[in-house]
């Protein structure tokens, strides 16, 4: 698949193979999907739910400057919001959606969690071997 995929492959295995069967297999529907990586942004050509890039302004990825070609950039609070441009729109949903939540909810600690658990498996798994 490296290949034939070369430099995108991430951003097909993350948003168009792991991305839709998640968004499936989730009991609730999310109103907007956040994730902490650009390569994730390519879900939402396969659902009908804003997805968005998520970063702190000071620790990113996502350039401070211009915006790479086909992806749309605006801030909110003390983040970085990144979406496909071809669905610009979403800025404002996930802004509504993002500040009905963000008082009662920190944003960040989801992708925390899920980095702890990744940096344990691999931990176990080099144990194992």
């Amino acid at each position: 698949h490296r290949i034939l995929y070369g430099p995108t492959l991430r951003e097909f295995v993350l948003g168009e193979l792991a991305g839709p069967l998640l968004v499936q297999q989730a009991r609730n529907r999310p109103a907007v999907i956040c994730c902490d990586s650009l390569d994730f942004l390519s879900l939402r050509r396969s659902v009908e739910i804003p997805v968005l890039a998520l970063f702190v302004r000071d620790a990113c990825e996502a350039p401070a400057t211009a915006a790479p070609r086909g992806l749309r950039f605006d801030t909110w609070d003390s983040y970085r919001l990144a979406v496909l441009e071809e669905f610009a729109a979403d800025l404002d949903t996930a802004r509504s959606v993002l500040e009905q939540v963000h008082a009662a909810v920190d944003l960040l600690e989801p992708f925390d969690r899920v980095q702890q658990a990744l940096r344990e498996a691999v931990r176990g798994g080099q144990g194992a071997a």
